[in-house]
């Protein structure tokens, strides 16, 4: 079932998705408020954009559709096979608030079961980034790729029941 998500639409995006087709997730940290990252990705001028973002407090806000190509990955081909999922943290605020963790496991949950996702497909920004320059996104929220991995385990229990 799709979790309660408010829209708001950002201009940065690529209508489409060419021809490739949904068959991952990128996992983001918005280094900075969840307010922040809806007025940036608002922003034509940034060029930047997520499909979601998830609030501390449990909020979903979707500001790309699905089916159009979000810029967030840093690589063209990941960005149109992709759903990018940023997460409301910064050096002050890390790791994910239960409120959070839920919200993000029900919506990956559900883009998993809508899409056919593995969880092999299911990765971070810093390692879609590595050959673009690198990124330690999301390091607020998963500082390696070890806590990502075991958190992944979190995403394999929810969409099991």
């Amino acid at each position: 079932m799709r979790p309660d998500v408010t829209w708001i639409e950002s201009p940065n995006f690529t209508p489409g998705r060419g021809l490739a087709t949904i068959d991952s997730i990128v996992c983001h940290n918005t280094d900075g408020s969840f307010e922040s990252a809806i007025d940036t990705f608002k922003t034509e001028s940034s060029a930047v954009s997520a499909h979601y973002i998830v609030a501390r407090d449990g909020r979903v806000v979707q500001m790309v559709l699905e089916k159009n190509t979000a810029w967030h990955a840093g690589d063209r081909a990941m960005n149109r096979r992709s759903i990018g999922i940023e997460h409301e943290a910064d050096k002050n605020h890390t790791g994910l608030t239960p409120e959070q963790e839920k919200a993000s496991l029900d919506l990956i949950g559900y883009l998993v079961g809508k899409y056919n996702i593995g969880l092999s497909y299911i990765h971070t920004h810093r390692v879609v980034d590595r050959i673009a320059g690198g990124t330690d996104c999301p390091k607020w929220v998963w500082p390696t790729e070890h806590d990502f991995a075991v958190w992944k385990e979190k995403i394999h229990d929810h969409v099991s029941h």
